[in-house]
């Protein structure tokens, strides 16, 4: 039974070669047309070259603009008022290092990086298939550090030996004119800092010296100090009128005398005593007088104070308006050098951002002559080989049909 197994098995592998000798011119043919194709496609087909790296970076502490507010408390009003203020860098100072980042994908500037590099020749050849472009990469936000920007770089060409040149060209000159951009961001800021910390300055200086210059010739507060003290006299003065009011009818042993004068009218005939009193008040009423036009003098003193205050409103707008403006340029000052970096003691702000390029990583390979017509010849032959026993197949169902 083995035996007869294997002599089945002997005829259909036999059978097998014999369909394979019978269609050879087919096999044939399909493996060259494949190799053929092969060849086109190795000599047709471009392949294209990429060369992609990161680049990130982080501008410089100093920000663009300063702004606050300030709290000023004008004479007469109880609350403060709040006075913003904002300066900022000119427009036309600012420097975007995206922008220096985003100027690598102009095709002028690739040709100058080639021509700069010594392939000048090998990018022209290359003609239109050199491309090259700056995504930015967006992290989340548990990743991103604060204001780390990130960017891809991508390039793009039909020649390998092109492709290289220009990454390792492009990833130097990004270093060196991004980092020159940040710094030179960096300086605009720092000038931008230090000139306004001098204007401050001065502007404090010019309003202090205002503010003295008009105290100097003027007063507006004098009115409101002399009334101050004419009332605290005014005070004074009636209560001293109240104690000898409640004084000047008290009998002469309740009165306030030393003990060695008391026990001297204890020996005194009553008539004396009824003179001293009479006299005692002859001179309350006399001191009670005398305050009283104390009192009317201060009266009209205020009044006419009161009237001259009045009149001081001019001079109350200017003096606020001083104060306002010398307060203000002093704290704003204030706020500006609180805002600096401690480095400001040694002079010195260098740079604190950062800049980082990553490696180069390629992707697309060689195309090799003899390697595509190998893959071809392969290919070729099981198509070949396929469609030989699938021809046999269909004629011999097309025979048995018939």
């Amino acid at each position: 039974m083995e035996n007869q197994t294997d002599w089945e098995e002997e005829i259909s592998l036999f059978d097998l070669i014999n369909v394979l000798v019978r269609r050879k011119w087919l096999i044939i043919g399909i493996t060259l047309l494949v190799m053929i194709v092969a060849f086109l496609a190795w000599k047709f087909v471009p392949q294209t070259y990429k060369a992609e790296f990161t680049v990130s970076f982080a501008e410089s502490s100093f920000p663009e603009e300063f702004k606050g507010q300030v709290s000023v408390t004008y004479y007469g009003d109880e609350e403060p008022t709040l006075i913003p203020y904002s300066l900022a860098l000119p427009q036309e100072k600012k420097i975007s290092p995206e922008r220096a980042l985003l100027s690598f994908t102009e095709r002028q500037k690739l040709a100058e990086l080639a021509e700069k590099g010594g392939f000048g020749d090998l990018f022209r050849q290359a003609g239109g298939t050199v491309s090259a472009s700056i995504d930015s990469l967006e992290k989340p936000e548990t990743e991103t550090e604060d204001n780390i920007k990130e960017f891809s770089v991508l390039i793009s060409t039909r020649n390998e030996e092109l492709c290289e040149k220009l990454a390792q060209n492009l990833q130097s000159e990004i270093k060196e004119e991004l980092l020159l951009a940040l710094n030179t961001q960096h300086n605009i800021r720092l000038e931008f800092y230090q000139n306004l910390l001098a204007t401050l300055e001065e502007k404090q200086k010019t309003a202090r010296d205002e503010l003295l210059t008009f105290l100097e010739y003027n007063d507006p507060l004098k009115p409101e100090r002399e009334i101050e003290k004419v009332e605290e006299a005014l005070e004074a003065l009636l209560e001293t009128r109240k104690t000898l009011l409640s004084q000047q009818y008290t009998p002469l042993v309740s009165s306030p005398l030393s003990v060695e004068s008391l026990e001297g009218l204890l020996f005194m005939p009553q008539d004396k005593i009824n003179i001293l009193e009479t006299e005692i008040k002859k001179s309350y009423r006399e001191k009670l007088a005398d305050l009283e036009k104390a009192i009317t003098a201060l009266h009209k003193e205020k009044a006419k104070l009161e009237l001259e205050k009045l009149k001081q409103d001019d001079l109350i707008d200017t003096y606020n308006q001083l104060l306002r403006d010398y307060t203000f340029w002093k704290e704003v000052k204030s706020s500006l050098l609180l805002s600096l970096s401690p480095l400001a003691r040694d002079g010195a702000y260098p740079f604190d951002g950062k800049m980082e390029v990553g490696e180069i990583k390629y992707s697309g390979s060689g195309r090799d002559l003899k390697l595509n017509l190998a893959v071809g010849l392969v290919a070729g032959l099981f198509l070949g080989v396929f469609v030989a026993f699938f021809v046999e197949f269909w004629e011999k169902a097309k025979a048995q049909r018939s």
